[in-house]
């Protein structure tokens, strides 16, 4: 023990405190501090102060004398251990000393430097086991009425209650005084004192009674469902004094099996209303717990029955396709649902099944099994098949008559195309006819100018160079332009990315005699200087815009014939331009406006406003094929002020 400690001594006699100190010194506990009041006020006040590990007091004081000293003697052993010093060698006064609280009492006479010793040691020692023992009574106090669980004691022969905790009190609404003296039934609640009153015959005679689910009554009348559990304290003969009772509040547990119960109530409504067959059974003992109504009407009410016994025929035993071993893991935890079929000899169906573990409102774990039937679908499979074996034949019989639609529709497209080559053949004729018309009639007057050179003796060899030299470059040129209408009418088998710009100057380059000869213009203007560039076959590409400028003459030519002046109709306008990703191609020609009531028709085949001898009605037709079908594009016509646009769409690169 740690021998510094500090004391205070109230004393007020010189001679006893020398004496005091005298005997301390030679104790253990000489280096303790130890404090002088010279009076009972200064001492209380000191103690008040500041803490003291113990405390001697003299029996008689100068503001106190023996009676008051006595009387505050209880008081003061709340600061610490109270010795009381006394001149007064006698038991009585020893006695009445110890009664009035004080911890120890030694005379004056006494005082030896062992004793002194002593009373220090065993009062320090015993104040701290008291107060282990008040802090244990504390925590015991403490545990008792702050459980979570509810306690009483119970007098076994006048059934009245005589302890109980604070948690039994704040969950009855109650004061533990209201409760105390009691009779035991009046805590529960009416609708269950049968029963407590069963229970507490139990107790009296066995003196024990396990997992009693019974109702305790709130102060409001409330209701509140407990456990209870007892056990006896008796007497050394072994008579049953009172109870050790004990109330575990189970109303969270009562008010979720009432809510499974809602919620099973609501779930067999549900499954009552469905055309499938559904059942819960145990899968241990096979026993149906439960069973919908459509199950009831095919096999009546068999809930509780074996399954195995209830839904099949001539079985001794369990399915042998039972599907138990197959919904729980090796952990006992569901594996989901598990699909099969089967046909149920005894209702004579067949069914869709699927299976899977279950928590059920008991909390085992069960089989829940919804069967739909499937005898129809089965027979409408059946048929479906039989149906698709005659679809194939129809289809086969289809495809081929489409086939031979499709290889039909080619060798039409055939025709048009060779029609159109023809058509082309033509037009290339009639323009090589107008190209070669100016240098034929140049070679003509130079070999006639030959002639007439002879005859003046002019035949100089410069001049028969000259001559040669002229010549070859007009035969030069008529042997150009056979070879640009070549070029141009040959199929294009490979796409390529071309400049629009100079595709559409090299087509319309073609018409430029036949156009001039009709005093004709090509104006053509294009946004971002001619840049403009697509990916498609630039030779179709170019029979398309040479089918539209074409078009364009001959609906000129037609106004003029119709009296319409060459100012009015003189030109062909192309405005090529590009909008984000998409290049436009606009061809306008100041002739004709086409009727509204055909310009819808101008791009089928065969279509045409000119005489038999001057169209075919494909011109326009393949250029749509071209630009819409090979080049994935548009192409489309309307009336304008002036005449008629075309306006064709490309993807730009």
């Amino acid at each position: 023990m740690d021998n510094k400690i500090t004391i205070l001594l109230i004393e007020d006699n010189e001679d006893h405190v020398d004496l005091f100190k005298d005997n301390l010194e030679m104790t253990s506990f000489y280096n303790a501090t130890l404090e002088i009041s010279e009076s009972m006020a200064q001492g209380v006040n000191l103690l008040q102060k500041q803490k003291y590990d113990i405390l001697f007091l003299d029996l008689t004081l100068k503001d106190s004398d023996i009676g008051e000293t006595l009387e505050k003697v209880n008081d003061l052993t709340t600061f610490c251990p109270v010795v009381v010093l006394t001149s007064l060698d006698d038991r009585k006064t020893i006695l009445d000393v110890i009664q009035k609280g004080a911890d120890d009492c030694l005379p004056k006479s006494d005082l030896s430097p062992s004793l002194l010793e002593r009373s220090i040691q065993f009062n320090i020692d015993r104040r701290k086991d008291k107060q282990k023992l008040i802090e244990s009574e504390q925590r015991f106090s403490d545990l008792y009425n702050n459980s979570p669980d509810m306690y009483v004691s119970v007098d076994a022969e006048t059934a009245e209650i005589i302890e109980c905790n604070q948690t039994l009190a704040g969950k009855l609404k109650y004061s533990k005084e209201e409760i105390h003296g009691r009779k035991i039934f009046e805590l529960y609640h009416p609708d269950c004192l049968d029963e407590v009153k069963r229970a507490f015959n139990l107790f009296v005679t066995t003196g024990e009674v396990h997992d009693a689910e019974l109702h305790l009554m709130r102060k409001d009348g409330g209701k509140l469902d407990v456990l209870l559990n007892v056990a006896a304290v008796r007497n050394k003969e072994g008579k049953i004094l009172h109870s050790r009772s004990c109330w575990i509040d189970i109303s969270e547990k009562k008010a979720a099996e009432r809510e499974k119960q809602r919620a099973f109530e609501s779930m067999r409504l549900i499954l009552d209303g469905l055309e499938a067959l559904v059942y819960v059974a145990d899968m241990e003992t096979y026993r149906l717990l439960f069973v919908n109504k459509s199950i009831r009407d095919y096999y009546g009410d068999i809930e509780g029955s074996i399954c195995w016994q209830a839904l099949q025929d001539d079985l001794t035993g369990p399915c042998s396709f039972c599907t138990n071993d197959k919904l729980l893991d090796h952990k006992g935890n569901s594996k989901g649902v598990y699909t099969w079929e089967y046909y149920n000899k005894k209702a004579k169906k067949c069914f869709l099944v699927h299976d899977r573990a279950i928590e059920w409102v008991t909390g085992k774990i069960v089989k829940l099994e919804i069967a739909t039937d499937i005898t129809e679908k089965m027979l409408m499979e059946k048929k479906l098949k039989e149906l698709n074996e005659n679809l194939e034949k129809q289809v086969a019989i289809e495809v081929t008559s489409r086939l031979k639609a499709e290889e039909e529709k080619k060798a039409h497209e055939a025709i048009l195309i060779q029609q159109s080559k023809i058509a082309a053949m033509g037009e290339m004729i009639g323009a090589i006819a107008h190209q070669w018309r100016q240098p034929l009639n140049a070679l003509g007057i130079m070999i006639q100018d030959i002639q007439d050179a002879y005859e003046y003796g002019e035949l100089s060899e410069k001049y028969i160079n000259d001559i040669v030299r002229k010549s070859v470059n007009q035969i030069q040129f008529m042997s150009g332009t056979i070879n640009d209408f070549r070029n141009f009418y040959k199929t294009s088998k490979i796409r390529e990315t071309f400049n629009v710009v100079k595709a559409i100057t090299s087509a319309t380059s073609l018409l430029e005699a036949q156009f001039s000869f009709h005093t004709i213009s090509i104006n053509m203007k294009s946004s971002k200087n001619g840049t403009l560039a697509v990916t498609g076959y630039l030779n179709e590409f170019k029979q398309a815009v040479l089918n539209i400028v074409s078009n364009a003459g001959s609906a000129i030519i037609e106004a003029r014939q119709e009296g319409m002046s060459v100012e009015e109709t003189g030109e062909i306008l192309i405005d090529i331009s590009q909008e984000k990703e998409i290049i436009i191609i606009n061809i306008c020609n100041r002739g004709k406006h086409i009727p509204e009531e055909i310009i819808g028709r101008i791009f089928e085949p065969y279509f045409t406003t000119k005489n038999p001898a001057e169209g075919t009605g494909i011109g326009l037709y393949m250029s749509k094929m071209i630009i819409e079908k090979n080049m994935g594009g548009k192409l489309y016509a309307k009336n304008i002020v002036n005449g008629v646009k075309f306006t064709i769409e490309l993807l730009g690169n």
